[in-house]
């Protein structure tokens, strides 16, 4: 606002000139000075001096509280620079890793677009000497993922059973052996709700109590459905008293990277490429991660076979296999695994590759030239 030097604003004085059909300066005082600098206006009765003049026409203002000149689309509302504006407040953001290549993929975005991330959390459903997730899992979080949170300034979180056991048991297998229960693919996914939302959802509360957390999740780029159906977003929840709340947001979608796209991305990165993430013992696994878990980790295979048999029989006199249960009529691990497994070859409607990147598990990275679905 342009002010005369008898403090009317300058419409208001010359509002008082008309009504006085006068040309003269208002009768305070005769002349106007620059309302920027103070300084007395040139012979040509101009209200702004030739430099702030000028400093207009070129959408140049002085901050307020350094007095230096700042262009106008890098101040805000109260005309302050950057260096003297208030810090924009934002909500926790936390990167909920599964340990796997979507994860691994939102931790690289964070860092090469510079976002500012207060902390990666992985929970393991595993526990010493109970099956969890595939040893290259773990061995990737180990060697690449936490070295590369600490030196980009991200806190590297954990959760386990030595502070967030799976409810009474100290992993989910423990837990499912406890009960007589097993795993099977069914609406809601007892076990991630479990032995993830749940232990995840108090650590965020202990953390940040009271707050809203914005909260990343490995979704890729043609998932959007899924992520619209979210169920662990925590919409439509009641919040409890003192509980952090979640905001669920899904950066890969955001970005349009596909399975393939990560991939990629992390090979350029010079990284290893880590496999799919999931319990051993996933009943969403395919008949060819079975078969490599059977192969490659035989005990831990056997306690889950064992965990299938002495499943009790249900209500109704029925008995459930983890895979392929079908009309009624139960396949039990061994004869699951006995069968031959041919992976499928399906295009990425996302990047147009002919075949998409495999989302095989396994014990190790994945090689150059895994290509199995």
């Amino acid at each position: 606002m342009i002010r005369c030097v008898c403090g009317l604003d300058r419409d208001d004085c010359y509002r008082q000139q008309r009504r006085a059909e006068s040309s003269e300066p208002c009768d305070e005082r005769r002349a106007y000075h620059c309302t920027t600098c103070g300084e007395e206006p040139d012979e040509r009765g101009h209200v702004l001096c030739e430099v702030c003049e000028e400093r207009e026409r070129l959408g140049i203002t002085v901050c307020p509280d350094c007095d230096e000149p700042t262009h106008a689309s890098e101040s805000d509302d109260t005309g302050r620079c950057a260096s003297c504006r208030p810090p924009v407040t934002r909500p926790p953001r936390v990167i909920s890793c599964g340990g796997g290549l979507d994860s691994f993929a939102m931790l690289l975005g964070a860092i090469e677009g510079s976002y500012e991330v207060d902390a990666l959390v992985f929970i393991d459903t595993g526990a010493p000497g109970d099956p969890g997730e595939w040893p290259g899992t773990y061995k990737h979080l180990d060697e690449v993922v936490r070295p590369l949170c600490e030196a980009n300034g991200i806190e590297y979180v954990r959760i386990d059973h030595t502070n967030y056991p799976v409810r009474d048991a100290r992993s989910l297998f423990a837990w499912h052996e406890q009960r007589g229960s097993m795993p099977m693919a069914a609406p809601g996914r007892i076990c991630t709700s479990i032995a993830k939302v749940e232990r995840f959802e108090k650590w965020l509360t202990d953390r940040y109590p009271g707050q809203e957390v914005e909260v990343w999740i490995g979704f890729e780029a043609g998932e959007e459905g899924r992520a619209a159906k979210d169920p662990n977003s925590g919409a439509g929840r009641k919040a409890k008293l003192g509980a952090a709340t979640r905001r669920n947001v899904f950066p890969l979608i955001e970005w349009g990277l596909c399975r393939c796209r990560c991939e990629a991305m992390v090979r350029a990165s010079g990284h290893p490429v880590p496999r799919k993430s999931a319990c051993v013992y996933c009943p969403y696994a395919s008949r060819g991660d079975w078969q490599r878990f059977a192969v490659e980790l035989p005990d831990q295979f056997a306690r889950v076979v064992e965990l299938e048999r002495n499943r009790p029989v249900t209500k109704h006199g029925k008995t459930l296999s983890i895979m392929d249960y079908r009309n009624g009529k139960p396949t039990m691990l061994p004869a699951y695994i006995a069968k031959p497994y041919t992976a499928k070859i399906k295009p990425c409607e996302v990047c147009g590759a002919a075949d998409r990147a495999t989302k095989a598990t396994g014990c190790g990275y994945l090689d150059d030239n895994d290509t199995t679905n």
